[in-house]
């Protein structure tokens, strides 16, 4: 029962944190990354109360079970893929069918 307000409380802080941020992302403001800054200290927070939870007699008792694991394999590999894309310089051949104007450059 706790440990699904404890949820509850993670998923509505990144929510807030989601929409939040890319706001605030331009400000110089020192109350915006104060904010931000407050709310991932509180997650923080949260999660390892969370974590403390999850433990019955000093062993640790994993909130997801290891066979759900492989469900994270998809979007981990595609996050990777799309790291070595940005990073790895294009052909000139293919620069020149994505983007014209740099390829001119």
């Amino acid at each position: 029962m706790i440990a699904n307000r404890l949820d509850g409380l993670l998923t509505a802080g990144l929510v807030l944190l989601l929409v939040f941020t890319p706001l605030a992302f331009g400000s110089v403001h020192p109350w915006a990354f104060s904010f931000m800054e407050a709310v991932i200290f509180s997650l923080v927070i949260v999660w390892m109360a969370k974590i403390a939870l999850c433990t019955r007699n000093g062993e640790w008792q994993a909130a997801v079970p290891l066979s759900n694991l492989r469900y994270f394999a998809a979007p981990i590999a595609l996050l990777l893929g799309l790291i070595l894309f940005q990073l790895y310089p294009l052909p000139p051949r293919l620069m020149r069918v994505l983007s014209p104007s740099t390829y001119q450059l």
